[in-house]
């Protein structure tokens, strides 16, 4: 498990060596950000995402702890900007990120993970994916030619919803893609970052 931290320390300092140079959070406006993310998801018109509204944006329910400054197990506008604004002053954009997937307690070879951004937070976030190994092991990177081209490798900071999909010879449950319940946030004080980031699927 302290591996996975390491690697992720490595791909942050990467951005200081001048190879590629140091990559910035996504370009989100925080503020508005926040008032999307209300507008879609407070469905109950309370001006927060409560209760089973959560479900329905698991990348910020997956960070709740560190959004909810007061534990009242609800988010406001202003929480989301304050820990949109808080990847920004951490200045960094991109972090390393392996992955590992256990499926009834084994790890999956061949599956693909997928980081698809929450969608109040615009266009800046892109998507990313990885496939297992053998160990099911999986390091995933932005899926986009522009950042290719430019040999950026690694997920930017945000709120992820993940989907799941397993080799040719599995069928997953629909509840870890197509449907999916998992969520993730990347950042450099998520807190995946010192246990690894570990994703256990069942079949029941």
């Amino acid at each position: 498990m302290r591996r996975i931290s390491w690697i992720v320390l490595l791909g942050l300092l990467a951005g200081c060596t001048g190879k590629p140079s140091r990559i910035m959070p996504p370009t989100i406006d925080p503020v508005q950000a926040g008032k999307d993310a209300i507008s879609e998801y407070d469905k109950n018109g309370n001006g927060r995402i409560d209760g089973a509204e959560l479900d329905a944006v698991p990348g910020v329910k997956a960070a709740l702890n560190k959004i909810d400054k007061n534990s009242d197990k609800q988010v406001s506008a202003d929480e989301i900007t304050e820990r949109i604004n808080a990847w920004k002053e951490s200045k960094v954009g991109v972090m390393s990120l392996l992955c590992r997937v256990n499926f009834d307690g084994k790890p999956l070879e061949g599956a693909t993970i997928t980081f698809i951004p929450e969608k109040f937070l615009g266009t800046a976030v892109k998507p990313a994916k990885g496939t297992s190994g053998p160990g099911g092991a999986a390091m995933c990177t932005v899926d986009d030619p522009e950042f290719a081209a430019k040999r950026i490798s690694g997920v930017q900071c945000s709120f992820y919803k993940v989907e799941i999909t397993g080799p040719t010879n599995r069928t997953l449950p629909s509840k870890y893609n197509t449907s999916t319940t998992l969520g993730e946030e990347v950042a450099l004080d998520a807190s995946w970052v010192q246990s690894g980031l570990v994703f256990e699927l069942r079949s029941k």
